[in-house]
């Protein structure tokens, strides 16, 4: 099936489950590799989009 005879409709299966454990280990991986000293997220639980602030 090419990507042309997808349909909207059909769920893309997960390749891996993200668990709140793997987030923070990449935050710090990330955060470690931008040789920041932080990173800062900031997520509106109403909607908005999240806000992310890094300081090197």
């Amino acid at each position: 099936m090419g990507i042309s005879n997808c349909r909207l409709t059909e769920k893309a299966t997960r390749r891996f489950d993200a668990t709140e454990q793997t987030i923070y280990r990449d935050l710090r991986a990330t955060i470690i590799k931008l040789q920041a000293t932080s990173l800062r997220v900031d997520y509106d639980l109403l909607g908005g989009d999240p806000t992310v602030r890094v300081s090197l």
